[in-house]
């Protein structure tokens, strides 16, 4: 890299010529015998001159050498061949770079020198340039720049180059030396106060602005100390400005407590607490470091739930009695409206109310619940009362007895109930079942049974007679009667005077009945003798030997009766489960006593000396002549009882 040149004035000045002088003495007289002596001699002189300039151009102008006046820096080289020129530049460019040079900074001044710096003297290239100086143009061109040369001179600027990376090697320990790092500014807060830790601002060296600096050095008269270009006051991102701004917010969030007063509360969130809720958090803004200061809801809403317990309260409806001096219901213990703090809506009143000035007072908010009665309703249940059920007592009159319910006790009989709607009055409920109970106790003081009329069977006779008579008995229609004692109580003008309806029973039995009476048919079957009798009142009238059900197919005993009857069918194993597999058709008079499928039945298939011993699946089996008896002898309905133990055999 070259430097700067810097150009002399000067001007080509030749010696005096005796030419001139000779020009000048043909002007003065002279003796004219004389005068062709004279311009002989000045002819030749010329003559000579002109043959001195002729072969002093011819030698300037084939000169290798570096022209006299050019300059390096101290070091002449006009006149010098080329290894003298180059010689003398290498001693030229072990002064030059050896300048020390003084860099200046904020922690005190380091003295380098050129070649330290990575400043070089390039020799070859001033060389070069100094060889340069009088060649260029025409031959007349070339002469009159040497001429200005040796009259003149020419200082050559220094040719140098630049190793940029020791140069900025060397700035950059000046930077370490002299930088001071900016530091960002914090802010904190702790029980309720704002702690600002202050930025600091910094400072550095410049270096793309120091090189220049440098390099001008190396200009003719350049000045060997240079001042280092720093740069102060470097402002950190979170700098005093940003610092000044979130504290006036922290602090005007931290200013006063937030109060929450009503519904059973009385308190403060102190500004500790409040601080609690803040968080500091850096934002960046278009490019621009900025602190927020934000309200975590959540912790908010945690401090707010806490008073949760304090603001609750259940409802409960007014309580009351029957007073029977004032006749009416009296309130025993006022309706208490229920509450319940609604969290959330109270957190978003205390956050608004941190950015309030002054005093900062919230009031809870809370969902309210109307008691189920209030005072109001008991009032109107009163009125409801007079006109209804309690409009006076009631009276219930038979034969030449009478009965009272009295207010006060018909009075504790009712309930009063909140409306089914918001706008509906109350509603008066009566307990129906102590009416009801209340009559039940009438019924048990009217009531009388009737006697049945006693009766037995004459055994001679099959006919049945009178051992005692019947009476007649007398009962109170109580459902009737609770109907026409609720009609009455709801409504006012209805006379509460009222008739129970007492009514006569007749005797399950008289004594038209026993003479009326037929003895009942029956089926009498024994399976411990394996015998079936059928029945006319106590009389046997015909007995046939069966066949029971086996072991593990026993017959139930017990009374049943008569379900309903097939004349013919068909029987098969798997309608009942056994165990053999049979399908027997033609299976006659069968009379079924059970669901599960036991009969009395014909079974063709036995043998007569089977008939006595427990065989079937449960049925009661007959033989031919004796299943048409019993077909004939019973009907739906007959009643067929079995008793006695199946036999071991």
């Amino acid at each position: 890299m070259l430097g700067h040149v810097r150009r002399r004035p000067g001007r080509l000045t030749a010696p005096p010529s005796p030419a001139v002088d000779a020009v000048s003495a043909w002007d003065k007289p002279t003796a004219r015998p004389r005068s062709r002596r004279t311009g002989l001699a000045l002819a030749a002189t010329s003559l000579t001159l002109l043959l001195a300039l002729i072969a002093l151009v011819a030698f300037a102008l084939g000169w290798q050498g570096v022209y006299p006046g050019v300059r390096a820096g101290a070091t002449d080289l006009g006149g010098a061949d080329r290894a003298t020129a180059a010689a003398r530049l290498a001693a030229e460019a072990a002064r030059w770079e050896g300048t020390a040079l003084t860099l200046t900074g904020p922690a005190g001044a380091v003295t380098l020198s050129r070649h330290d710096l990575g400043l070089r003297y390039d020799g070859e290239a001033t060389l070069a340039a100094a060889l340069a100086r009088g060649r260029d143009g025409s031959a007349f061109a070339r002469l009159v720049a040497i001429g200005g040369l040796v009259g003149g001179g020419y200082d050559l600027p220094a040719a140098y180059t630049l190793d940029e990376a020791t140069l900025r090697a060397h700035l950059g320990e000046l930077a370490g030396a002299n930088d001071i790092q900016a530091r960002d500014g914090a802010l904190r807060i702790e029980d309720g106060r704002v702690v600002v830790t202050p930025a600091i601002e910094g400072r550095g060296l410049d270096v793309e602005a120091a090189i220049p600096l440098i390099l001008a050095t190396t200009a003719p008269g350049g000045v060997t100390e240079v001042a280092l270009p720093i740069s102060e006051q470097i402002q950190p991102r979170l700098n005093a400005a940003v610092l000044a701004e979130a504290q006036a917010r922290a602090e005007a969030l931290l200013a006063a407590p937030v109060a929450v007063r009503g519904d059973g509360l009385d308190l403060a969130f102190a500004p500790a607490t409040i601080g609690s809720w803040l968080t500091v958090r850096r934002a960046e803004t278009a490019g621009v470091a900025t602190l927020a200061i934000d309200t975590e809801r959540a912790a908010v809403r945690r401090a707010v739930a806490a008073l949760a317990p304090q603001v609750r309260r259940d409802t409960r409806s007014a309580a009351y009695e029957y007073d029977e001096r004032e006749r009416a219901f009296a309130v025993t213990a006022p309706a208490i409206e229920g509450r319940q703090l609604d969290v959330d809506a109270t957190t978003a009143a205390v956050i608004a109310a941190l950015d309030l000035p002054g005093e900062r007072i919230v009031a809870p908010v809370a969902d309210r619940w109307r008691p189920g009665l209030t005072s109001e309703d008991i009032a109107a249940a009163n009125r409801q009362a007079a006109r209804s059920f309690l409009a006076g007592p009631l009276t219930f009159n038979w034969a030449d007895r009478r009965w009272m319910l009295t207010v006060p006790e018909m009075a504790a009989w009712i309930t009063i109930l909140p409306g089914q709607t918001p706008t509906a009055g109350p509603r008066l409920v009566f307990d129906e079942r102590a009416l009801a109970a209340y009559l039940a106790g009438l019924k048990g003081q009217i009531d009388q049974p009737a006697v049945d009329a006693g009766y037995t069977m004459d055994n001679g006779t099959d006919v049945y007679r009178v051992t005692s008579p019947s009476r007649a008995g007398r009962a109170l229609d109580d459902g009737a009667i609770l109907k026409t004692a609720l009609a009455a109580l709801a409504n006012k003008g209805t006379d509460r005077t009222l008739a129970l309806p007492v009514g006569e029973t007749r005797p399950g039995v008289t004594e038209a009945d026993v003479a009326a009476m037929v003895p009942e048919r029956w089926i009498d079957a024994n399976l411990t003798t394996q015998r079936m009798s059928a029945m006319v009142g106590k009389k046997v009238i015909h007995t046939a030997t069966i066949s029971s059900g086996k072991k593990g197919w026993e017959t139930p005993t017990g009374t049943f009766h008569i379900i309903y009857r097939v004349e013919n069918e068909t029987m098969t194993s798997e309608s009942i489960g056994a165990e053999e597999n049979y399908r027997l058709e033609n299976v006659l008079y069968t009379q079924y006593f059970t669901d599960e499928g036991h009969a009395l039945h014909y079974s063709w298939w036995k043998t007569p000396e089977s008939f006595g011993t427990p065989t079937s699946h449960g049925c009661l089996s007959e033989t031919l002549k004796d299943a048409e008896f019993f077909w004939n002898f019973a009907e739906i309905g007959t009643r067929v009882t079995i008793h006695g133990r199946t036999p071991l055999r």
